[in-house]
C-alpha cells in the first residue's frame, strides 16, 4: 500500500491550480455543446487525456509501475464509467442551463465526495460541518426556486436532473480514485482510467463534425481538453497532500472564479460570454451554497493547520 503523504502547501496550490482551469472550462464549453454532441466533446476530452496521461507514464520509465490490478479491476472501471457518465452528463446540461447553474449544482459532487470522507476514508466531520450542510441545503432550494421562476422552462428542471445525476457519477469516479490511490501511483490510474472512460465513448466518436468548427472552436476545444488533462492531474496529485473534505472546500470555489471570469472577457469583448440571469435572491443562494460547502468540507482549520505547520 503507498502512504498517502500529508504537506498542507502543495495540497493547496494543487486544488487552486485545478479549480482555476475548471473554472474557465465554461467559457469554452458553452459554445462547443451547439456545434458538437455533449458525448462527442466527452469523448475528445476523455482520450486527450488518456493519450496525454500514456505518454507521461512512457516518458517516467514504465517500469517503475505496477501494473498488477488483480483484485482493482472493479474499481478501475466504476471510477471510467463515473467519470464517462459526469463528464456527458455535464456537458448536456449547458444545453438548458446557463454556467453559473452548472458550476453551482456541480457543488453536490464536492459534498459528496467530503461525506465519503466520513462515512468510508475514516475522516472526521464536526458540528459546524453538519450545520455547514443545513445552510448547503436551503441556499440551494433558493437559488433552485429563483432559476426556476427566472427560467419559466421545463427545460431547467431537465438541466437540473443531469447536473445532479453529474455530481453523483463524478462522486462515485473521485470514490473509486481515491481508493486505487492506496495502491498505485496516481499517474497510472488516471491513464488506466481515462483509457476505460475513452473504450466506453468509442461509439460518440464523430470526427467528421470537427470539419465545420472554426479557428474560435477550435481553441475552445483544445482548451477545454488540456484543461481538463490539467486540473485532473492537479487534482489527483492533491488527493495525496490533503484531506477529502479539504479538497471539496477549495473546490467549492469553481462558481466564483466562472462568473468573474465571464464578467472579465464580457469587459475585453464588450459582449457577454455566459448568458447568466441572476437575481439578488439567486446570488444569496448560490453565496449560501458555497459557503456551506465550504463549512461541510472542512474538518479543520487550514489556518491553525498552517500555523502548526509553520513551528514545527
Amino acid at each position: 500500500m503507498i502512504p498517502l503523504e500529508k504537506n498542507y502547501r502543495l495540497g493547496l496550490l494543487l486544488s487552486l491550480c485545478s479549480v482555476l482551469l475548471w473554472g474557465f472550462q465554461p467559457l469554452a464549453l458553452s459554445s462547443l455543446v451547439t456545434k458538437l454532441l455533449p458525448a462527442s466533446i466527452a469523448f475528445y476530452k476523455l482520450s486527450t487525456a488518456a493519450l496525454g496521461f500514456s505518454l507521461v507514464i512512457l516518458a517516467k520509465k514504465p517500469s517503475s509501475f505496477s501494473w498488477n490490478l488483480k483484485g482493482h479491476w472493479l474499481f478501475l472501471f466504476l471510477a471510467g464509467l463515473g467519470l464517462s457518465l459526469s463528464t456527458t452528463a455535464f456537458n448536456t446540461a449547458y444545453l438548458y442551463v446557463s454556467s453559473s447553474n452548472t458550476q453551482i449544482y456541480f457543488l453536490l459532487s464536492r459534498i459528496l465526495l467530503a461525506l465519503a470522507g466520513v462515512f468510508i476514508f475514516k475522516e472526521r466531520f464536526s458540528l459546524f460541518q453538519w450545520l455547514g450542510l443545513i445552510i448547503l441545503v436551503a441556499g440551494l432550494g433558493l437559488f433552485y426556486r429563483e432559476q426556476l421562476v427566472i427560467s419559466g422552462s421545463e427545460h431547467y428542471l431537465l438541466g437540473v436532473g443531469l447536473l445532479v445525476a453529474s455530481a453523483f457519477a463524478w462522486a462515485m469516479f473521485a470514490i473509486m480514485q481515491k481508493s486505487l490511490l492506496a495502491f498505485f501511483p496516481a499517474l497510472q490510474i488516471l491513464g488506466l482510467i481515462y483509457i476505460v472512460a475513452t473504450i466506453l465513448f468509442l461509439p460518440f466518436a464523430q470526427l467528421e463534425t470537427l470539419a465545420g468548427l472554426s479557428l474560435r472552436e477550435w481553441i475552445g476545444l483544445i482548451f477545454v481538453c488540456a484543461s481538463n488533462l490539467l486540473a485532473f492531474w492537479f487534482f489527483t496529485e492533491s488527493m495525496r497532500h490533503w484531506e477529502a473534505a479539504k479538497l471539496s472546500a477549495i473546490s467549492c470555489l469553481s462558481p466564483f472564479v466562472t462568473i468573474m471570469a465571464g464578467f472579465f472577457m464580457a469587459s475585453i469583448f464588450g459582449k457577454p460570454i455566459l448568458a447568466e440571469n441572476l437575481s439578488i435572491y439567486s446570488i444569496m443562494g448560490a453565496a449560501l451554497v458555497v459557503g456551506g460547502a465550504a463549512l461541510v468540507s472542512f474538518s479543520s482549520s487550514p489556518i491553525k493547520e498552517l500555523a502548526r505547520d509553520a513551528a514545527q
